[in-house]
């Protein structure tokens, strides 16, 4: 009974099936057609829709960076690219040419490498909001960091992880939101103070002036 489970949950060229996406760091082309496939075969949807709920995910790891990325139909689209590749190779699954294995060696390759999703100008995007002069150091900071670990997601080692960049980003945010809010409480100090004192004026001026008319 396991071992057909695991059979049926095999596909072909591609590796098992899964229903969510693994790990902190930005998922490879192969990683994301398991989440698909698991939609299409196990849960039966379509390869649009399949497309769509992988891609879903792949957007939420994404999202933790701040990586430009292109329309989520673009990326819907790029996942859909693969498949029919896969489709290719399964129509002549049997055949042992030169051809085909050219064919399956290629579709490896390819598959087992970031499904990158950032557009085309990403790096310079981010590396233009560097040179902004209202962009606060920490942000400057966290985009580098950021242009680093989307390089190095780019290798076929994927050092660094999402877990990481998000406590780093996290807690940058939260001493942001600290200065903001030292920030606004001494700006209202400052405003109490000076109804304060322009209250206390506005009080001196009135004894001078009925002073001077007792005169």
């Amino acid at each position: 009974m396991a071992t057909n489970l695991r059979k049926n949950s095999e596909v072909d060229f591609v590796g098992t099936q899964n229903d969510k996406l693994l790990g902190g760091k930005l998922p490879f082309v192969k990683e994301v057609l398991c989440v698909l496939f698991y939609h299409i075969r196990t849960e039966k949807k379509t390869v649009r829709e399949g497309a769509t709920l992988a891609v879903h995910q792949v957007l939420a790891i994404w999202n933790k960076t701040r990586i430009p990325q292109i329309q989520p139909i673009k990326a819907i689209m790029k996942l859909e690219s693969y498949y029919k590749m896969w489709e290719g190779l399964m129509r002549n699954k049997t055949r042992e040419t030169e051809t085909e294995k050219s064919k399956r060696a290629n579709f490896e390759f390819q598959i087992n490498a970031l499904f990158d999703i950032a557009q085309k100008d990403a790096v310079e995007i981010m590396q233009r909001q560097i040179l902004y002069k209202d962009v606060s150091e920490d942000e400057r900071i966290a985009l580098r960091e950021d242009i680093d670990f989307y390089f190095a997601q780019r290798q076929a080692s994927r050092q660094g992880c999402i877990a990481g960049v998000d406590k780093v980003l996290a807690t940058r945010e939260s001493r942001a939101a600290m200065m903001q809010q030292n920030r606004a409480r001494k700006e209202e100090q400052l405003k109490a103070r000076m109804e304060k004192e322009a209250k206390k004026r506005k009080l001196i001026c009135g004894k001078l002036f009925f002073t001077f008319c007792s005169f």
